[in-house]
């Protein structure tokens, strides 16, 4: 590997002074005028001026192609369970114009700075290699380039607002970031490159999204690329073990057969968590169940068809939502609308009178199936914290 040089100090001084041009005047950078035109001559010209200042030097790595496979392999995986999930979540219609002229501009847009970004990502981790410290200075440089700073203000304004930018936004920036930041220290630009294009041309491309929430969003990105990354250092710990077996020292590497069974429990947990499954676990925030379940516990939720949902009973407890809130009462009258359509009044055990609302099948979202006590702290202590 080649040493830093003046030249390559030069990329970072550029960046870090774009970096501030950002946070003062971020306004400026969703103009027009610079998403079409400027920004790809920026990008196209920093990462031109690194190629020759790395003297045109080519990244060497004994499997370089099983690691760029295997990235290929979990991108189209990540790809199809992502659209996939939205046969159980729904889907909502995709927010970007489906013209030709349209796709072609958002194509323009998006794919070249993705294309520049990553080689000049690779080229600064391949000149800094041996200095761990700076590798992570470059995943923080790229990661701060790639913040909304018009947004941040009231992202931040709240609590709950500030736990929502960072769960649905800024762990996965900071994830991915990271993850691409490592795919250039262990296989070069190519990794990154196929990765950020495939996702970004499946969301320009195609006309429909599923239609997760912002905590489902976030869960997923980062559950993607902590697997991603886990699988990409178990190979590059099999090569380097496999390059020095001849060494007296023996390698110390992952184990697939520990890895990979608690890599899975892990993935289960997060999807049981983020409702993929027919049951998932609801926090209890309040005492108007008592004695059946307390504020702390957790119920396990079934949802339901739309034919269960019209076969509920007086006595079953359900979860509904109501003015943006989830509630979890039993129903205490089972009737119909003006319309002939069927609706519950609920009530909660603890409560001296049924509740006021009624409660339509639309708003019905599951059947509790157990309790587990206690369960629930960890959320509600949350839920406590934002509210305040």
């Amino acid at each position: 590997m080649k040493r830093m040089n003046g030249k390559i100090w030069v990329i970072y001084g550029i960046l870090i002074v774009y970096l501030f041009l950002l946070i003062l005047f971020p306004s400026i950078f969703k103009e027009t005028f610079y998403t079409s035109f400027i920004q790809q001559v920026f990008w196209f010209g920093l990462s031109l001026y690194a190629y020759y200042a790395s003297d045109k030097e080519r990244f060497r790595n004994r499997d370089k192609i099983g690691k760029i496979q295997m990235v290929v392999i979990f991108t189209i995986i990540y790809l199809m369970v992502y659209f996939a999930l939205g046969l159980a979540f729904g889907y909502t219609k995709s927010p970007y114009s489906h013209t030709l002229s349209s796709m072609l501009s958002n194509i323009w847009v998006f794919i070249p700075v993705i294309i520049f970004q990553e080689y000049l990502r690779a080229v600064l981790v391949r000149f800094t290699k041996r200095n761990k410290p700076l590798v992570i200075g470059i995943f923080l440089l790229f990661s701060l380039i790639e913040l909304n700073y018009g947004s941040l203000e009231t992202s931040f304004a709240t609590r709950e607002s500030s736990f929502k930018y960072v769960s649905s936004t800024l762990l996965p920036l900071l994830t991915r970031n990271a993850l691409l930041t490592y795919f250039a220290y262990v296989c070069d630009y190519w990794p990154g490159l196929i990765f950020r294009v495939a996702v970004m041309l499946a969301n320009i491309l195609l006309p429909i999204f599923p239609d997760f929430d912002w905590f489902v969003t976030g869960l997923l990105e980062l559950s993607t690329h902590i697997i991603m990354f886990i699988s990409v250092n178990y190979m590059n710990d099999l090569s380097k073990r496999i390059t020095t077996r001849t060494s007296r020292k023996p390698q110390r590497t992952s184990n697939p057969k520990v890895t990979i069974p608690l890599l899975t429990l892990l993935l289960v947990f997060v999807c049981f968590v983020a409702g993929f499954f027919t049951y998932r676990p609801i926090a209890i925030v309040s005492d108007s169940m008592v004695p059946k379940f307390a504020r702390g516990d957790a119920v396990v939720v079934k949802k339901l068809s739309e034919k269960e949902k019209e076969e509920l009973e007086v006595n079953d407890i359900i979860q509904y939502t109501l003015d943006g809130r989830t509630i979890v009462h039993r129903i205490h009258k089972k009737t119909k609308d003006e319309y002939g359509n069927t609706v519950y009044q609920t009530k909660g055990d603890n409560n001296n009178a049924p509740d006021t609302e009624l409660v339509t099948l639309k708003q019905v979202k599951g059947k509790v199936y157990m309790v587990i006590p206690f369960a629930g702290w960890p959320s509600v202590l949350i839920y406590d914290f934002l509210k305040e």
